[in-house]
């Protein structure tokens, strides 16, 4: 069951995300999917969301030196398209909601949670969509993303600086 859900943009500025979670229809797909708490780290946003449901609990802040406890807390993240938002909440083992933001010029973003989701590793969504593909995760089979192995690139590396 995902009872906490944690919002991340990072240190970038993405209102659009911000204003869609204070909204009740995404605080509502929350709720129905079990979630009674909800953390948004809203970035450089000038808005601050609020509950806009009775069952939900909504803490609200800018920035924290380090959003490890947060994303550890969390049953589900869901978070801007940034590689290294992505990354840390993967490789944390969390469910995982990237939206987009489509204002961006040179979307890479686009093209990272198009990848990451055509491999089942997590769900992406537009703000438009958002309330529907969480209403999809008990539906959804994620996996997790596979441990990295550094073993091939290690030989290489001491093959190259004759070491082996």
């Amino acid at each position: 069951a995902i009872t906490t859900t944690f919002v991340t943009v990072g240190t970038t500025r993405f209102d659009e995300l911000i204003q869609v979670i204070d909204t009740e229809a995404v605080q509502q797909a929350l709720v129905a999917c079990g979630c009674s708490r909800l953390v948004v780290q809203y970035g450089n946003s000038d808005h601050k969301p609020e509950s806009r449901v009775p069952e939900l609990t909504v803490e609200a802040y800018k920035f924290k030196p380090s959003l490890k406890t947060d994303v550890d807390s969390a049953d589900l993240i869901i978070s801007h398209a940034g590689s290294g938002s992505v990354f840390e909440s993967l490789r944390a083992k969390k469910q995982l909601i990237v939206v987009v933001n489509e204002k961006l010029m040179d979307n890479h973003q686009a093209e990272l949670a198009s990848a990451m989701s055509s491999q089942h590793w997590l769900l992406s969504a537009r703000t438009a969509s958002l309330s529907s593909v969480i209403a999809e995760l008990n539906s959804t089979t994620l996996k997790p993303l596979p441990s990295l192995d550094l073993n091939p690139f290690k030989g290489h590396m001491m093959e190259v600086m004759g070491l082996q």
